[in-house]
């Protein structure tokens, strides 16, 4: 057994040595590898130690696909760290996002809880001043706050009513009304209240909790409804009316109403605006301003096309009036009073008692000339068969046309047809 550990301690040290003189081989040849700079050097040490040189070849690949390897390594987790950090700095933002929308509403609700302590503690005082003076309760005491003014209507498809309308009827409420929507919240609160319908649809996918895009003021609100009932062409719009407006046959404060709200969505001059307003007044305010052209002002032009404009109509109702109540008479003989021409008559029958009765033939009536004047409405008559007779032009009395009660032919004969006994007029009851 002293034999056999002698003979593998003899080996293992043989090994070792070869070992050792192989590892001084190898760094004799890297050495030698290092030592060579020219192509002579290099074919020597090939020739002479051919596998010193497949050993460094091969130790040099090794090496190199090794630092590949730790490179490819190494650059791996540099790019999972910088995705972590991505995520990592995605998640960062996104909360605090969510922190700064926390405070906002946060700082609404507080806003809102001081601002109905502060109604609580007024009307509190209120009721106990109200009680000491032994005056009653009453709600909606006066508590320094400004008049509430009357709500909006229900805005639904933007035609009834009006878009235009609705919104200056909100902006209006919400300014004045100021102190009583201090917030964004409770502003956007009231303009949800007042849309129905297509408005309210718009505006809902918005106003939920979990939406994408919250409103966070009262304006992005108007603005969406603007975007959908508003007129994006309003200026050509307004100038497509603008070019048929006439004043026509109606009275000149109603077209002056519709030439002001046209023109202010109009970007023209004052002068031209001058020249359009007297083109497009009616022909009798145009007659009337012919010789008015110093006037370059152009309200100081409506005010005098309001006067002129009265005056007209304030003489044509005159007019009117005179042409009512006026006798139409066609003859001389006729135009004189009916007493006169009863005696010329009576003269005339005591003559001859033989002579046939006189008799009044009936005046004819003027025809009837249409005037481009301003006639008031009548009431309809309290009679129904007369209020029919008078749409169809007819007579009350015969019930014919061409003629009115006053002028029938028949009531005229019944009238006049009368004998006369000692100068005095007398009728046929009076007679007998």
């Amino acid at each position: 057994m002293a034999k056999a550990s002698i003979g593998n301690i003899t080996q293992g040290a043989r090994r070792e040595t070869l070992t050792r003189d192989r590892n001084t081989e190898n760094e004799d040849a890297e050495e030698r590898a290092l030592d060579i700079s020219t192509m002579p050097q290099l074919q020597s040490w090939m020739q002479k130690n051919p596998t010193a040189v497949l050993e460094a070849i091969t130790a040099y690949r090794e090496s190199e696909i090794s630092a590949v390897a730790a490179y490819n390594e190494a650059n791996d987790s540099v790019g999972q760290l910088q995705e972590a950090y991505e995520g990592q700095d995605e998640t960062i933002q996104e909360l605090n996002h969510q922190i700064i929308d926390l405070q906002g509403q946060l700082g609404e609700q507080v806003a809102i809880v001081k601002h109905q302590r502060i109604q609580l503690n007024e009307a509190a005082i209120a009721a106990a001043a109200r009680e000491r003076e032994g005056t009653p309760t009453t709600v909606g005491s006066s508590s320094g706050k400004s008049t509430k003014l009357p709500d909006a209507p229900i805005l639904t498809d933007g035609k009834e009513p009006q878009f235009t309308a609705w919104l200056i009827q909100i902006q209006g409420k919400l300014d004045a009304n100021a102190d009583h929507y201090p917030t964004e919240a409770l502003k956007i609160s009231y303009i949800t209240t007042r849309c129905g319908g297509l408005a309210a649809s718009n505006i809902q996918p918005r106003l939920r909790r979990d939406a994408t895009k919250p409103f966070r003021t009262a304006n992005e609100v108007l603005e969406v409804l603007e975007r959908t009932f508003g007129d994006p062409f309003r200026k050509r719009t307004a100038r497509n009316e603008f070019r048929n407006l006439k004043q026509g046959n109606r009275d000149f404060n109603s077209f002056w109403s519709d030439f002001q709200r046209l023109t202010a969505d109009m970007d023209e001059s004052e002068e031209t605006l001058v020249e359009d307003l007297r083109h497009k007044v009616s022909i009798e305010l145009r007659t009337a301003l012919a010789a008015d052209r110093n006037t370059t002002n152009l309200f100081e032009l409506a005010q005098s096309c309001q006067y002129i404009d009265q005056e007209l109509r304030d003489v044509g109702r005159a007019r009117q009036n005179l042409s009512r109540f006026a006798p139409r008479l066609t003859s001389t003989t006729a135009s004189a009073s009916p007493r006169t021409a009863v005696q010329e008559k009576t003269t005339t029958t005591t003559t001859s008692t033989s002579a046939p009765r006189t008799t009044f033939s009936p005046v004819a009536r003027a025809p009837y000339v249409p005037r481009n004047e301003y006639r008031p409405p009548r009431n309809p008559h309290t009679d129904t068969m007369k209020e029919k007779l008078m749409r169809e032009g007819k007579c009350f009395h015969c019930q014919k046309s061409g003629h009115v009660a006053r002028e029938c032919p028949d009531k005229t004969s019944a009238l006049h047809e009368m004998e006369v006994d000692g100068g005095v007029v007398l009728n046929d009851s009076e007679k007998e």
